[in-house]
């Protein structure tokens, strides 16, 4: 079945049992095809097979809602099992950061104040790498925090992680790539790396993060490494340098890239955090993936890649058919 099919049926059953009511707003299509990793053409065309079925209809600009000459099914089964999602976002959702605590009458002023210094030039397209601003003052905090020395070219600013690794894919790799993966390991970016044509090669995690010399014996010529080394999600333990050095001699010798995932690096209980992974990159093989939803909040929707600076020409010109980059008044 087409992934748009599977999309539309599964809309189609949360309508019918009354989990989308009548009336009700959906999210955008680019919004979706971001937290579903895939296309935003898919789910266009999941929406528009309802659309033509009676089951949703489009107003415009205002967006795609659900039909209310619907009339969701009566079930059998306990309602307490179909509850639906939450309104409200609940301490239990993972990576979900400390949003009461946020400063948000703070972030409100800023934001005026820079929507009302706003020039006509702010209102024109910006780089397809994301604004220069942003993406120096992104140079900054990796010098200080991270030990990481690089330049603004390198930077490239996306709307999420997700996107990250979509730039990354379109990019670099070719149909029947192998990626190194941890086991256990982030679940949700699976279905964006296959739908890339990249093999998931799992690698086990221990006490010392992941499992260097398993993944060299398993699968030695691998395209690919993902890794979280600063905390590794989800067991939460970090890279040995001894396993750093040796993942870095990998890469180099097999010609392979590393995609290093700071998942967590601003946070620990005690100590000063190990340096990044990308810090140690002397033979310029690791790509480093950083994001705002943790220091800040997810809704921003703001991450960024860096990338060796001989790869700057190709992420360049991949963004540029895509271009991704976050919402130029929050990136001021």
């Amino acid at each position: 079945m087409p992934r748009y099919q599977d999309i539309a049926r599964q809309l189609k059953t949360a309508i019918e049992q009354g989990k989308l009511k009548p009336g009700a707003r959906l999210p955008s299509s680019r919004t979706w095809s971001q937290e579903l990793g895939v296309s935003r053409s898919t789910v266009e065309n999941a929406y528009a097979e309802l659309v033509a079925q009676g089951w949703l209809v489009r107003r415009g600009q205002a967006g795609t809602f659900v039909s209310e000459q619907i009339h969701p099914q009566q079930s059998a089964v306990d309602v307490v099992a179909f509850a639906g999602e939450s309104q409200q976002p609940l301490p239990f959702q993972m990576g979900l950061p400390a949003l009461d605590l946020f400063p948000r009458e703070l972030w409100a002023r800023v934001m005026g104040r820079r929507l009302r210094t706003q020039t006509r030039f702010d209102l024109a397209l910006g780089d397809v790498c994301g604004e220069a601003a942003l993406r120096e003052a992104i140079v900054d905090y990796l010098r200080v925090s991270r030990g990481i020395d690089c330049q603004p070219e390198q930077v490239f600013i996306t709307h999420g992680y997700a996107a990250s690794m979509a730039l990354i894919l379109h990019a670099l790799a070719q149909p029947g790539d192998g990626m190194w993966m941890e086991d256990p390991g982030f679940p949700l970016i699976r279905p964006i790396v296959t739908r890339h044509g990249v093999e998931i090669l799992p690698v086990p995690v221990d006490d010392n993060g992941l499992d260097v010399t398993s993944g060299i014996q398993n699968y030695p010529d691998a395209r690919f490494a993902l890794i979280t080394p600063a905390h590794q999600s989800p067991l939460g333990v970090a890279l040995s340098l001894a396993r750093r050095y040796q993942i870095l001699e990998w890469a180099e010798r097999s010609q392979a890239w590393i995609i290093e995932d700071d998942y967590d690096s601003e946070f620990r209980y005690h100590g000063k955090p190990l340096p990044a992974l990308k810090s140690l990159d002397a033979p310029q093989r690791v790509i480093y993936a950083g994001t705002f939803s943790k220091a800040l909040f997810p809704a921003l929707r703001c991450a960024w890649l860096l990338v060796p600076v001989e790869q700057i020409s190709q992420f360049r010109q991949q963004a540029s058919l895509e271009p991704c980059e976050a919402d130029k008044a929050l990136t001021h």
